[in-house]
């Protein structure tokens, strides 16, 4: 508010000083046009810079409350196959949260409280809530870009926050709803490493239907996915984008998959071909798996449901479901959706792009 007050000050101040020079026969009126128009572009660069300036500076002063963030961005990527990294054995990785209550900086409200739960080698669990519930902050709390504001996640009997962040990376595969490329190479993109198995890379992008993609691009896997630093490159759509980051996360092939809504940039049926290939694409890895679309959610062994800073239901899809609680009734609207599609029970045919993912849901 105070920089349009000083805009609109400094605007009004000028005009007047050139309408008064234009009064004195000081100057032309083209030359009044001319210098109002230019001192105007002036302060509103100056003001856009300064603005930037602080931005920055208020940005910067938010690193230090997050143990994990210099050493995640500052950190060396190494980061390629499992069979190029030392792997640690599934059946010895079991995850629990023990007490964890986290409330933001200087703010007052806790997200969670208390929260307790376990996870299982090898499970898939799925985390749904309302929005605001804390899925993706609890992600975040396992990934350590945040730390609990007390209590205790562990791998293993062990506080993560005691592991090096370059073991425990290791064992992260994660696809986020706000996922990255960068400007660099298909193969660049998926290995983050000077190393490639480019015979598992095919394999990969055919899982998730990319194989034709792959195939049609004018350098191959050497094209870079901007044109930022070749004529050459391709721009992708999100879709494009949020498939080839599902792939590096299937690249990497670590003991942990976590996905946060990570089908949202795709298409009804596109989406259906990625949760068909589901349990195949996990194989034997613990996976937590963050959705709003309920029917997705069954795919996975348990569903934890998140409210008011606690895990108000847990069981399979059926259960909570025939429970009637709240995951009920956030289940109710969607399957009133599918319900609504023209599709037939005996084909499986859906009228409309909207039904196919429902319709594979109910019939898989």
């Amino acid at each position: 508010m105070t920089s349009i007050v000083i805009t609109v000050a400094q605007s009004i101040a000028m005009y007047l000083y050139f309408s008064y020079q234009v009064s004195i026969s000081e100057l032309s009126v083209g030359e009044y046009t001319i210098l109002l128009g230019t001192s105007t572009l002036l302060v509103t660069t100056l003001l856009g810079f300064f603005k930037a300036i602080s931005s920055i500076r208020r940005t910067l002063g938010f690193t230090h409350l997050f143990s994990g963030y210099r050493g995640f961005v500052e950190k060396h990527s190494d980061i390629s196959s499992s069979r190029l990294l030392p792997r640690q054995k599934i059946a010895d990785m079991t995850i629990k949260f023990e007490n964890v209550s986290f409330a933001y900086p200087e703010s007052e409200i806790q997200v969670f409280e208390n929260i307790s739960f376990e996870i299982a080698p090898g499970e898939k669990i799925g985390i749904v809530g309302l929005n605001g519930s804390g899925k993706t902050t609890l992600i975040k709390l396992l990934c350590r870009l945040y730390e609990p504001t007390s209590g205790r996640i562990l791998l293993n009997d062990r506080n993560i926050s005691e592991i090096p962040l370059d073991k425990y990376y290791r064992i992260i595969g994660s696809v986020f709803q706000d996922c990255q490329l960068f400007a660099f190479t298909l193969t660049e993109n998926l290995t983050l490493s000077e190393t490639s198995d480019r015979e598992r890379i095919y394999m990969i992008l055919r899982e998730l239907g990319l194989e034709r993609f792959a195939e049609n691009l004018p350098e191959g896997f050497d094209t870079y996915l901007t044109r930022q630093f070749s004529s050459s490159g391709v721009e992708l759509s999100g879709g494009q984008e949020q498939k080839l980051a599902i792939a590096r996360a299937l690249y990497k092939d670590a003991p942990l998959l976590i996905l946060d809504e990570p089908t949202t940039s795709l298409d009804p049926k596109a989406e259906s071909e990625i949760y068909s290939d589901f349990n195949r694409m996990a194989r034997d890895k613990t996976t937590i798996f963050i959705s709003h679309r309920l029917a997705a959610a069954a795919i996975v062994d348990r569903i934890a449901l998140l409210d008011g800073g606690h895990i108000a239901e847990e069981g399979e899809h059926n259960e909570l479901v025939a429970l009637g609680g709240l995951y009920a009734q956030m289940y109710q609207p969607q399957e009133q959706l599918y319900n609504s599609c023209e599709c037939s029970k005996s084909t499986g045919y859906a009228s409309n792009s909207n039904c196919i993912m429902l319709t594979f849901i109910y019939y898989n």
